[in-house]
């Protein structure tokens, strides 16, 4: 249904309920699951990697072993896609032809391989 917001605020619910009482602690990792999944979906990634961790503290489980890669290889490949910018790129290229004209190769070097990972 999409509505992400409203999971968080029912799953929060239900973690709270299980505060202070003895209570099911693979019900508890499924609650949290949830929760992380919701967060996913609004790609709030640092705070999905906590709470499948907290969910993986309650109950070991390999289905939230697996989401929690799934969100660690998300995150990766959004800061990946956010570090490419051509604008910087070229100016890491000018950066190194002026070091390479004044000779200076290894630091020419490492403004073109910042260049290339700007925008490969």
């Amino acid at each position: 249904m999409k509505n992400y917001d409203e999971c968080i605020k029912a799953c929060d619910e239900g973690i709270e309920k299980t505060k202070g009482a003895a209570y099911d602690y693979t019900k508890l990792a499924k609650a949290l699951q949830r929760k992380a999944n919701a967060l996913l979906s609004l790609e709030r990634f640092d705070e999905s990697i906590d709470v499948y961790q907290k969910a993986l503290l309650e109950h070991n489980d390999h289905g939230i072993k697996m989401a929690l890669q799934k969100a660690q290889k998300l995150k990766k490949e959004k800061e990946a896609l956010a570090y490419i910018n051509p604008e910087i790129a070229e100016e890491h290229r000018i950066k190194g032809n002026d070091l390479f004209k004044e000779g200076k190769f290894p630091a020419a070097l490492k403004e073109y391989d910042e260049g290339l990972k700007r925008n490969p």
